[in-house]
């Protein structure tokens, strides 16, 4: 094997290395960042985008819809969750009017 075709293993395999951390990173900051979504107008994959929410949620969330504010949403998925869970939930909501 060349000298060349060393080096140019050498920089495809850092190169591969680079590229891995840098998705492994974005897969990290991934978890962090969240756009909240309009609850009133959100599609279903969008509500299933959230982390955590499932069939139960979607259906719930789309129940009571319109919300005319945050309030209400805490009230109706107060039925459902514990005070803990709606506000995890609510992080990830907007309620535009």
């Amino acid at each position: 094997m060349s000298t060349i075709e060393v080096v140019r293993k050498l920089l495809l395999l850092t190169l591969t290395v680079s590229l891995a951390g840098t998705l492994v990173e974005l897969l990290l900051l991934e978890q962090y960042t969240f756009i909240p979504i309009d609850h009133n107008t959100a599609s279903d994959s969008a509500i299933l985008s959230i982390p955590g929410a499932g069939r139960n949620v979607l259906r719930e969330f789309k129940e009571y819809r319109p919300y005319p504010d945050i309030e209400k949403f805490r009230r109706e998925m107060a039925k459902y969750w514990n005070e803990k869970e709606v506000a995890r939930l609510e992080r990830y909501v907007t309620i535009k009017q």
